[in-house]
């Protein structure tokens, strides 16, 4: 069974027996934690957008671009922290609690807005505004509760997903 969501669930508790989550050292009692690659960031916005409004090459030209954005628990992710302070007073035209939602409004058009580069640079139809900058970086982890680590379904699992995850952030640097 695939849970795919934005929400943190408690590994722990066993609301999941797999999950990858971007954000510091997870910690907690019951866990194992397997360090992935670092989740790069930067700004995106669709084809269309850019063809009419310009592409914004460097942080600076930021200011002026209407904003498309997250909302609750994803406003603590690097990217959005970042765009934030670079244009805190940008017009935010749409917000989202996930990330599929942020896509889909990127892809519309409705402005720039923060993805991390192996979800933005899958998308055909949107536009990498500049590089990521070296400072926009999340960690990502493997997390799976230690009583189940050595279960040989999970080891399969596990051992996949970290083969995937690192060949895929290679391909997308």
């Amino acid at each position: 069974e695939l849970i795919a969501t934005d929400e943190r669930l408690d590994i722990a508790a066993g609301e999941a027996d797999v999950a990858l989550r971007g954000s510091s050292h997870p910690e907690g009692a019951g866990i194992v934690a397997q360090r992935m690659p670092d989740v790069r960031w930067t700004i995106y916005c669709s084809a269309a957008y850019a063809a009419e409004r310009g592409v914004p090459d460097c942080r600076e030209a930021l200011r002026g671009h209407e904003i498309v954005g997250f909302e609750g628990r994803l406003t603590r992710l690097p990217g959005w922290r970042w765009l934030v302070d670079a244009v805190p007073d940008a017009v935010v035209r749409f917000r989202s609690s996930s990330f599929v939602s942020m896509v889909s409004n990127l892809k519309a058009g409705l402005g720039v807005g923060p993805l991390p580069t192996i979800i933005g640079d899958a998308e055909p139809d949107l536009v990498r505004c500049f590089p990521a900058p070296p400072e926009l970086r999340d960690e990502l982890w493997l997390i799976l509760p230690e009583g189940l680590k050595n279960e040989p379904h999970v080891r399969a699992l596990t051992d996949f997903l970290a083969s995937y995850v690192r060949d895929a952030f290679a391909a997308a640097k």
